[in-house]
């Protein structure tokens, strides 16, 4: 019978204000029996040979000595010496004695740390073991590996391990590592790697309980990681999440950053919230934090679509007199609502403004006059500004096309439209949904709904599918021409193509169904 005592991590304590964290290790001795009549299990055979060619390798029979985890460091090396790929090789012929390491995680930790100066043999050796038959995935394996590779700067690594624990389901590895299996330093700095890969992966889910139980235990997250998940939180329109993320930030000592601020700016203003964006404004500024150029865009842009011109043009001021850079991005939401408003003359007045100023138009600054023009029928005047476009090198886009067509559908100019339809296609500017759509709401409106058809099958031709305005703009043209039928087989097609039937759609086949038996 064989005492084998190892030793293993103990679950650290923890102060109870929960201000500060104390960790420290302990030694546990864990006790196994081990039933053998004549060698310990975890001994290699040749380490029982004296004279055998491992020469000073040796673990004696287990009745008088155990086989310490040092013999396994010396073989790892040796084999290394005598063969350099030898874990590197996932069909690499395993001896039998390492097979012992694959199926017990406490071992394979203990050998792992044994080596944990040669932090590329231990990465090696994992990678080997985590993909052979019957490897045990423990989290506690992994944080092992983990906290090697860190302590050893070699993150790209353990953002490769971060990766396969989440990839295996092993998200119980955040848990371990909050409830304090390594040091303070350590903990933050893997829980942080977590963080970082799920916030990759855009996995709000987990993201959000990590963060939750970091901050809760007193482990800290960068700054950097809490800027991710607002972002995703921003992005994915999950306003009352970020809200409660960036307030448990204040709450747990998470200080700020310029991005912080900006994509909490983003948020209220895309929700429509623009007093509360103001509110945060100031309280950046109270706070030490000085906005930057993106800053005034956000709320610019906010405050334009909020039909607050007077209070954005302000702002474009302030900017101008702190010396932050002015651009198009700055000028472009005042114009657009300008322009959406009716206001030319203002919007054309701003144009002349960021010019003197040094903020050069953008395609987007010339397609946002074009729409304006075009939306009070003044289509020769928006096709002036493509000589302005072209003496600027800017280039045309598929939105000048798309708003010049737009504009001579609106006049009835079908024929013109159609040619500038075509002229994309000679300057090698892909027509898109949007222009398909233009062009077959123009046809049907002025009953050319044959030709409407004809524009439909062209875009499934060049590879542009139809999407659910396409089907119900078809829909309606051949209910209003009197074509009931026509109507009945584009919605039937609609289904067929798996695309979502709107409400248009179905209160015009609704209502042309009872027309169709007269």
């Amino acid at each position: 019978m064989t005492l084998c005592i190892r030793r293993s991590k103990s679950i650290p304590t923890k102060n109870s204000t929960a201000s500060y964290c104390f960790y420290f290790r302990n030694f546990n001795f864990k006790v196994r029996f081990f039933f053998s009549r004549t060698q310990h299990s975890h001994c290699p055979s040749e380490f029982n040979n004296n004279g055998s060619s491992t020469g000073e390798y040796v673990c004696k029979n287990a009745r008088s000595k155990i086989c310490p985890d040092g013999h396994f460091q010396k073989l790892i090396l040796k084999t290394l010496q005598e063969n350099p790929r030898a874990f590197k090789n996932t069909y690499w012929e395993v001896p039998d004695y390492f097979n012992v390491l694959i199926i017990d995680s406490e071992l394979f930790i203990n050998v792992i740390e044994s080596i944990s100066h040669l932090p590329k043999v231990v990465l090696g050796l994992f990678r080997w073991a985590e993909v052979q038959k019957g490897f045990k995935h423990s989290e506690f394996v992994f944080c092992t590996v983990l906290e090697i590779l860190v302590q050893n700067d070699m993150t790209t690594s353990a953002y490769w391990v971060a990766e396969k624990a989440i990839s295996v389901n092993l998200h119980r590895v955040a848990d371990v590592l909050i409830d304090g299996y390594l040091k303070y330093d350590v903990s933050v700095k893997l829980l942080d790697l977590f963080l970082w890969v799920y916030s990759k992966k855009s996995d709000v889910k987990h993201c959000l309980a990590v963060f939750d139980k970091m901050v809760r235990s007193g482990l800290l997250p960068d700054v950097k990681n809490c800027n991710k998940i607002l972002r995703i939180l921003r992005d994915r329109n999950l306003v009352g999440k970020a809200r409660e993320v960036y307030g448990m930030m204040g709450d747990f000592g998470v200080e700020p950053t310029i991005l912080t601020y900006n994509t909490m700016l983003d948020l209220f203003c895309k929700e429509g919230k623009v007093q509360q964006a103001l509110d945060l404004l100031l309280e950046m500024q109270r706070r030490g934090c000085c906005p930057s150029d993106v800053t005034y865009n956000v709320l610019i842009n906010g405050l334009s679509k909020k039909g607050e011109f007077d209070q954005a043009k302000e702002l474009i001021g302030e900017m101008f007199n702190k010396g932050l850079k002015v651009s198009a991005y700055t000028y472009n939401p005042l114009i657009c609502g300008y322009c959406q408003k009716g206001m030319l003359i203002e919007a054309l007045g701003l144009g002349e403004e960021m010019e003197v100023r040094g903020a050069l138009p953008s395609i987007s600054t010339y397609n946002v006059f074009m729409h304006g023009f075009c939306k009070l029928g003044r289509v020769s005047d928006a096709r002036q500004w493509i000589s302005v476009m072209l003496k600027k090198n800017l280039v045309p886009d598929v939105v000048t096309y798309n708003t010049l067509i737009y504009g001579h559908c609106r006049l009835g100019d079908i024929t013109e439209a159609l040619f500038l339809l075509s002229e994309m296609r000679r300057r090698n500017v892909n027509p898109t949904v949007v222009t398909y759509n233009t062009m077959m709401d123009g046809l049907c409106k002025h009953g050319d709904l044959d030709g409407a058809m004809r524009l439909k099958d062209e875009m499934i031709n060049y590879g542009i599918c139809p999407d659910a305005f396409s089907y119900t703009i078809l829909i309606n043209g051949s209910y209003k021409a009197g074509n009931l039928l026509m109507a009945k087989e584009v919605f039937n097609e609609m289904g067929s193509k798996r695309v979502e039937h709107d409400r248009l759609a179905y209160t015009t086949c609704i209502t042309s169904e009872p027309k169709l038996g007269e």
